[in-house]
């Protein structure tokens, strides 16, 4: 059955008159994976129901411990204290696993003359405190051509930088702060967005406008710019490209507990072969031999 759009980020699928339903929470950067994941399964499982929630990584570790979600996906691990708060309220450490890696792409307008961008520069873009060490930054693309480690050939550029990021609760956020600005906090003036579709449109409309989005969001609208290492510009993909990530699924669940029958044929799904191609269709890269190891401790071996 195709999902009905109950809202932007939540989805039902399935008739909800028959069988189990396996709540999913979490992370927006892997709504559309998991809703492609769940049509499939339900080929192979036609009883199968399914809700999807993508609000942010921020909302799985509370819903999966408070039993409202079965999976929790998040496009970052959990944190110390999120572990902390698990195993308050649930007895046990979260068990999760590594399900997929993609990475953040740095996205300009396509006029812009920008080649690819150092994270010094990124840091001074979009940093207040400026941790990474990166030089002073406001105003016009042209004080960013001409800044110290930027781009060289190019130094005109008079539109206003206008920067877009995602919200607070986002995982692509948490992961952004922690890589391009040295944990250092973001600026004021930042524009933030609950998705990455709706930044992508921004940055298209504003001549001036820069930002971090999910790989497999980029569209023609739109101009990548990279990330430069040393004079190196790499490219989401590329070997040691420094905005790689990776996505986990956790469940609430132990070798002590083991999860549910449907929880662990959906999970051992996700890395079957008809999983991992879809995985690979919606832009990711698999990691099925982590990812396997890490099922096999509470689902046991499909």
């Amino acid at each position: 059955m195709r999902p009905r759009v109950l809202c932007a980020i939540i989805l039902t699928l399935g008739a909800q008159a028959q069988g189990a339903t396996l709540s999913i929470v979490g992370s927006d950067s892997m709504a559309n994976l998991l809703t492609a994941w769940a049509e499939d399964f339900q080929r192979i499982e036609p009883q199968s129901n399914f809700e999807i929630q993508g609000v942010g990584s921020a909302s799985a570790p509370p819903a999966l411990a408070e039993g409202t979600a079965d999976i929790g996906a998040m496009s970052r691990p959990m944190s110390d204290q999120e572990r902390v708060d698990f195993r308050r309220r649930t007895g046990h450490a979260p068990h999760g696993f590594i399900v997929a890696e993609d990475a953040l792409s740095i996205i300009v307008h396509p006029d812009n003359p920008t080649g690819a961008l150092p994270l010094e520069v990124l840091d001074s873009l979009f940093s207040a405190t400026r941790r990474c060490g990166g030089p002073a930054i406001n105003g016009s693309w042209q004080n960013v051509l001409g800044a110290e480690g930027a781009p060289s050939g190019v130094t005109h550029w008079p539109e206003p930088v206008v920067r877009f990021g995602r919200t607070a609760t986002s995982g692509s956020y948490g992961f952004f702060r922690r890589v391009a600005l040295c944990d250092g906090d973001v600026r004021s003036d930042v524009v933030h967005l609950p998705g990455f579709a709706a930044i992508v449109n921004a940055v298209a409309s504003t001549p001036g406008g820069v930002a971090y989005v999910g790989e497999r969001f980029i569209n023609e609208t739109v101009k990548e710019a990279g990330v430069a290492i040393g004079s190196q510009p790499l490219y989401a993909g590329d070997p040691g490209y420094p905005l790689s990530r990776s996505l986990y699924l956790y469940i609430n669940s132990t070798s002590d507990q083991p999860a549910s029958g449907s929880l662990c044929r959906f999970l051992h799904y996700t890395q079957s072969s008809a999983g991992l191609r879809i995985l690979a269709e919606a832009g990711f890269r698999g990691t099925p031999d982590a990812a396997a190891k890490a099922l096999g401790d509470v689902c046991g071996n499909p």
